[in-house]
């Protein structure tokens, strides 16, 4: 009861709100943009590799609810739709800053964007990984004092990462099996400007 009066007793606030909304966004479409924005080369192409770096990540591992077992081939988009809008996204922020070239600092957006859109512990797995060296073994237990997950939750995102092909495997011996970054992700790493 007590929230629901707090809602109904706010009513004559929506009213201004939504005014003040129009209002605002009326002054920004009436706002001088710049339509000519360039992107130089460089920018366009680490965007292309943070997009597949992007497509990647959020590949779809489909696993039976109680067994946890693969169901399915994983599946992955090829990041042309991903490239698409984070380049209609950097034009958008240049048009809004009236920039005649985008820089790194319209670059940063679109980075922490796509960092923002991949599930967090894969990404906290291999930014983790990346940073506490990008060509080192490491094992499962490892990696979970890394992550802070217990070895099996540990093992399901090495296990994801891997079938992403984002992680190889090495067998050291017969009963150890280490992980490090594959070196075809390495390089979307380095070339999309993922990790700084």
């Amino acid at each position: 009861m007590e929230y629901m009066k707090r809602a109904t007793a706010n009513i004559q606030n929506d009213i201004i709100m939504k005014s003040s909304l129009r209002e605002i966004g009326t002054s920004v479409l009436n706002y001088d943009y710049n339509v000519n924005v360039e992107i130089p080369d460089h920018i366009h192409l680490r965007i292309l590799y943070l997009s597949m770096w992007t497509a990647q990540l959020r590949g779809t591992i489909i696993r039976d609810k109680f067994s946890k077992e693969v169901m399915f081939k994983p599946f992955q988009e090829l990041g042309t739709r991903l490239s698409k809008q984070f380049i209609k996204l950097l034009l958008g922020i240049g048009m809004f800053r009236r920039l005649d070239i985008v820089g790194e600092d319209e670059f940063e957006i679109i980075r922490k964007l796509a960092l923002g859109t991949v599930p967090s512990r894969l990404e906290d797995c291999v930014s983790r990984i990346y940073r506490e060296g990008k060509d080192r073994h490491f094992t499962v237990g490892k990696i979970g004092e890394m992550i802070r997950l217990p070895n099996g939750t540990a093992q399901q995102v090495v296990n994801s990462l891997y079938m992403l092909g984002a992680l190889q495997r090495s067998q050291m011996s017969g009963l150890k099996t280490d992980w490090q970054l594959s070196n075809a992700f390495l390089s979307l790493i380095h070339n999309g400007g993922v990790y700084k």
